[in-house]
């Protein structure tokens, strides 16, 4: 049916264990259909002797194949071998997924090899391949004279240190290349400081994404990555979050965004970085009739005390975005919340993926309610009550647990 098809152009025959029987069969129907652009035939038990009937259909120029799905297979080296001498004559595939298939060091070489006379693959995804250093040496020995390749997924591959440097050297002088992905791969928050340092002695590539969303950046990354954006105003670093929450902060400011600055959220993040408070700090000093709740008054006449430069209607904004529950009041709970809302908001505008931010002192459990306790019972809650007193939080002495976010 496929090899007399000329409508369908798709074709997902996924996780059928066809083994190399089908292989041959798929490579006969096929290798003459130019209707066909999209096959997904990943985690079908092919092995490297089944990669010579995916090599004919790349090598044949009748095919019209656009994208090739192949992960989830055990290809290995050899597979890597005769995929890249097909590629290097291939004038159609733009899309390779060879995820999963344990193709080392001798695989990855010819495969880049072979990239090297292709001029239409523009997405390979090698993740999950254990490659490591050497393996991503032969790709950097090759990476740089590619022309085509937009999208390069290397994540979970073993690569260090040392492979990462020698990888950004090369895509340093790669025009094409606008996003690689290097997450779970051990490559340390000194490793992202060091490709952060080489791309910003090659502002002129095209690497626009980097993606190390495993990884917590420390505080000397924040100053690398604000003189990269001076180079690369587009430039984004997908990562696993700020290891300290003020450093995203502070890099908010340095960017000088000026929706960020104009938020009224920033100025009282301002305020609190400035004077050193935690978040618990905040409430208590809003807090003055120790009711542990915020009213709109206590919270309205609290910031203008406070001098936080912020007009009447930015403080209403700031009620209505962290009275969750719009009883007019704003407990610790709903403080909290809301700034780690802001920080997530500025860690998606910043390329980093969402982290816990560092919680200035401990919020009660997730089964606690918001109430106004008695004057009775402030200080000793009921034994029915099983969430965390908050009055505890407020008078828990400071530790550095309250500083950091977890690493």
């Amino acid at each position: 049916m496929l090899k007399e098809n000329d409508t369908i152009t798709s074709v997902d025959i996924s996780e059928n264990a066809l083994g190399s029987y089908g292989a041959e069969l798929l490579s006969r129907l096929l290798e003459d259909n130019a209707n066909i652009i999209t096959v997904n035939i990943s985690g079908n038990g092919f092995n490297e002797y089944d990669a010579c009937f995916f090599g004919t259909i790349l090598s044949n120029y009748k095919s019209g194949l656009k994208t090739l799905d192949l992960s989830h297979n055990q290809l290995s080296d050899q597979g890597g071998i005769i995929l890249g001498k097909a590629l290097a004559s291939n004038e159609t595939l733009q899309v390779l997924n060879l995820s999963w298939n344990n193709i080392r060091q001798p695989g990855i070489k010819s495969l880049f090899v072979g990239l090297k006379d292709n001029t239409t693959l523009q997405e390979l995804d090698l993740s999950y391949n254990g490659i490591g250093d050497k393996g991503v040496e032969s790709i950097a020995e090759r990476l740089h004279e590619l022309e085509s390749l937009v999208h390069l997924d290397l994540s979970s591959n073993r690569i260090g240190q040392l492979g990462i440097g020698k990888l950004l050297k090369s895509v340093g002088h790669n025009k094409s290349l606008i996003e690689l992905k290097l997450s779970k791969n051990p490559i340390t928050a000194e490793g992202v400081c060091l490709a952060i340092g080489i791309l910003k002695e090659h502002p002129e590539c095209g690497l626009q994404i980097l993606e190390i969303k495993d990884i917590s950046v420390p505080s000397a990354f924040s100053t690398l990555l604000e003189e990269l954006l001076k180079l690369k105003p587009r430039f984004r670093c997908k990562h696993g979050g700020f290891r300290n929450q003020n450093d995203i902060f502070k890099f908010a400011i340095k960017q000088r965004e000026e929706n960020l600055l104009n938020d009224p959220f920033m100025q009282l993040m301002d305020y609190v970085h400035q004077k050193k408070l935690r978040w618990v700090d905040l409430f208590y000093r809003l807090d003055t009739d120790k009711n542990l709740s915020i009213s709109e008054d206590e919270f309205r006449n609290g910031i203008k005390s406070a001098g936080i430069p912020v007009t009447d209607l930015q403080i209403d904004q700031l009620i209505e975005r962290l009275d969750a529950n719009e009883d007019g009041e704003i407990d610790f709970n709903e403080l909290l919340e809301g700034q780690k809302r802001y920080v997530r908001r500025l860690e998606k505008i910043f390329g980093s993926s969402p982290v816990e931010p560092g919680q200035a002192g401990r919020r009660p459990q997730s089964g606690s309610t918001k109430s106004r306790p008695s004057s009775s019972n402030k200080s000793r809650p009921s034994s029915s009550n099983k969430s965390r007193p908050v009055s505890r939080i407020l008078n828990r002495p400071s530790s550095r647990s309250d500083h950091h976010t977890a690493g």
